[in-house]
């Protein structure tokens, strides 16, 4: 597998986010299927998953990777949003689906990703760290695709997208586009325990077995 390197400000866990160890707030887990490129490596996964968690922590949401599943090798450059649409073929069972891969062109940016964009003063540059892609007849009702160099900050800010938030005005914020994001705010993270919460009373995402 080749190297992907994760900067050491990704690296926070819970205890780096203020979570109240002590608090009795019953923790929310989504099953979480990961399917990615045929090197893509169980540890790496693994890294991933512990640094976005630590993200989530203070809103007592975390996922569990319950599904493992490798890529064909074409489908791993996507060229356009008929290629992003193609994934919900591989959609199977009540999970939440994150596919990783090798590069995303965007020729046509979307008036989201345009209005994120100038946000933090920049212009679409034609390519995608990650997109979000609704998928109205499964449950959950969407999915969401990320670009291995950019992990795990990219799927950290496409989860989010699948619990609700739009994306935000603050550049150093996860759910914006700057460049030095690290941090989802108090509203942000009520709303995704909320949503998380939703997911599983309507079960549109199967029970797993609490981890901690």
């Amino acid at each position: 597998m080749r190297p992907i390197a994760i900067v050491s400000l990704l690296l926070l866990g819970a205890s780096g986010l203020g979570l109240a160890q002590d608090d009795d707030e019953p923790w929310l887990t989504l099953p979480l299927s990961v399917q990615g490129p045929p090197d893509l490596e169980d540890t790496q996964v693994d890294q991933w998953i512990d640094v976005v968690n630590g993200w989530y922590a203070p809103a007592h949401v975390r996922f569990v990777v319950d599904e493992r599943r490798a890529l064909p090798d074409d489908w791993l450059l996507l060229r356009n949003n008929r290629d992003r649409h193609r994934f919900e073929r591989r959609l199977r069972g009540r999970r939440i689906h994150a596919f990783i891969v090798r590069e995303i062109r965007d020729p046509w940016p979307s008036a989201a990703t345009r209005r994120a964009s100038k946000h933090v003063g920049r212009e679409p540059s034609g390519l995608l760290g990650g997109a979000h892609i609704p998928a109205p007849n499964h449950r959950p009702d969407s999915y969401v695709i990320a670009l291995d160099r950019a992990m795990p900050l990219a799927l950290a800010h496409e989860l989010g997208h699948v619990l609700g938030a739009p994306h935000h005005p603050d550049p150093t914020n996860i759910m914006s586009y700057g460049r030095n994001r690290s941090h989802f705010d108090e509203a942000q993270l009520e709303h995704f325990r909320r949503r998380a919460r939703r997911l599983q009373r309507r079960r549109d995402v199967r029970p797993v077995r609490d981890a901690q």
